[in-house]
């Protein structure tokens, strides 16, 4: 486990419409949904090939 992993347990932010916070293993799929688009990630990351880079992707 490394520096950005133990952080992300407090990196949640909450609204009145609004949760952002860290993805779940749990929820490897539905980051895969959301990802697997290139499109969707142009301005962020190259969109990851193998579930491989997928994983990392969504623990980093």
């Amino acid at each position: 486990m490394n520096i950005w992993t133990r952080l992300a347990q407090f990196a949640t932010f909450e609204t009145e419409r609004l949760i952002l916070r860290p993805f779940a293993f749990t929820e490897e799929m539905d980051f895969w949904e959301m990802i697997k688009r290139p499109s969707n990630l142009r301005f962020i990351v190259p969109s990851p090939k193998t579930k491989e880079e997928r994983t990392a992707m969504m623990v980093e």
